[in-house]
């Protein structure tokens, strides 16, 4: 099995394709950016903490919600900035945690989903060395 590609297709190179084909196999596959411990890191801090805010903080402390709502939204995004580093899509998030009623959309999630696919798509549109090449 050590000829097969990841995609179960069986010796590339028995098949007379080079190297430069092969490594397009992997064209459809997601890309790295979401499959890394830092990304499923933060997309996990982003759904919990809108979690809290949609859900737990409304019902558990309906006074202190504003207050704890701000500490959090705080500490989430110097979060995923230290996960993530900075993207401009961290700023609106932020801006409309602090506003009233449009908390209620989950927008520390949206914005980690937009910035690991802008990353994704990012990294399927850079050439790989040797695909397409000429020979």
């Amino acid at each position: 099995m050590s000829g097969e590609s990841p995609t179960g297709g069986g010796d590339l190179t028995r098949l007379g394709k080079g190297k430069a084909e092969a490594s397009t196999a992997d064209v459809g596959k997601p890309s790295f950016a979401w499959r890394s411990p830092r990304a499923l890191a933060a997309l996990a801090i982003a759904v919990i903490a809108d979690g809290v805010q949609i859900g737990l903080l409304p019902i558990f402390a309906p006074g202190l919600s504003a207050v704890v709502d701000g500490g959090l939204d705080l500490v989430v995004g110097a979060i995923l900035v230290a996960l993530l580093g900075w993207h401009l899509a961290f700023l609106p998030a932020f801006v409309n945690e602090l506003v009233p009623f449009l908390d209620l959309f989950p927008t520390w999630t949206a914005a980690v989903v937009f910035v690991l696919a802008r990353r994704s798509h990012k990294a399927s549109r850079t050439p790989r060395p040797g695909v397409g090449s000429p020979r």
